[in-house]
């Protein structure tokens, strides 16, 4: 199957998510929870999957529904400081399906390292989603970067990726090492 298909399909799978209705109130819970279709064993292999590689900040975020029925998500403008792999200039967006608790919401002025694959298989509408949901985004806080998992420890990403306080410089260095080699 072509490879293209095989990372759109993964990408259906991580966006369906389960609401749970109330019983007493039949109103929906505004919380949701996604079973991520593909996790990654290790940084090389996250490495090697994305599209674009960049380091960066959330600058604004863009909330709007889709389909039938309605699932909400968040748009984020994400401000590129630096380019680790791939090619895109300025400003790109970053997609996230609203309201996973797995997944927190970027923040604004948020700095990440982000893997990113492209929404769309044409590649054309600069549209991007993380990897993995949390696994293909790492905080940066003073110099050092962290995995989702060690910034929100309440959440349960069941991720080998666990990054905690390597320096920026040494990350980046250990990423771009694994573009080197076979």
């Amino acid at each position: 199957m072509n490879k293209k298909i095989l990372i759109l399909l993964s990408f259906i799978s991580a966006v369906l998510v389960i609401t749970i209705a109330s019983p007493q109130t039949g109103t929906l819970n505004p919380s949701t929870s996604v079973s991520w279709a593909h996790y990654y064993r290790d940084l090389k292999e996250l490495t090697m999957q994305s599209d674009i590689m960049v380091v960066g900040k959330v600058v604004a975020v863009h909330h709007f529904t889709d389909g039938n029925p309605p699932l909400a998500f968040n748009d984020y403008s994400f401000q590129v400081e630096r380019v680790l792999k791939g090619a895109v200039n300025g400003a790109i967006t970053v997609r996230q399906t609203a309201g996973v608790e797995d997944d927190p919401a970027f923040e604004l002025g948020d700095r990440l390292i982000l893997f990113l694959h492209n929404c769309t298989p044409d590649g054309i509408t600069g549209v991007y989603y993380t990897l993995g949901g949390p696994q293909g985004r790492f905080v940066l806080d003073n110099g050092m970067v962290f995995s989702v998992s060690e910034v929100y420890p309440s959440i349960n990403t069941a991720s080998h990726l666990n990054v905690y306080g390597q320096s920026e410089n040494q990350f980046i260095d250990m990423v771009q090492s694994y573009l080197k080699s076979p």
